[in-house]
């Protein structure tokens, strides 16, 4: 019985590591320090329910400092409307 187990384990664990083709998002130190201090405050507050990071908004917010960096868009939280409708039809 232990060595089927094993080779179920094995197999999965073979098999689960498909490449991904989508892009790795990186989570920078300051925006990890920020998610803790969120995270750390909603405990202190008593809110335990899940609080993790979406790797998809992470890189959308990041996209969109890049640009206001760059003057692609203005400085503001004038284009979060459209970066929201986009979160809900993903």
């Amino acid at each position: 019985m232990m060595h089927l187990f094993t080779l179920l384990v094995l197999f999965f664990t073979l098999f689960s590591c498909e490449k991904e083709e989508s892009s790795y998002t990186q989570i920078k130190t300051s925006e990890h320090l920020i998610y803790m201090a969120i995270k750390n405050y909603r405990t202190d507050n008593g809110l335990d329910g899940p609080f993790v990071h979406q790797f998809v908004m992470v890189r959308e917010a990041q996209i969109y400092s890049y640009k206001m960096a760059n003057d692609a868009e203005d400085l503001g939280t004038q284009g979060l409307t459209s970066i929201g409708q986009r979160f809900t039809r993903k």
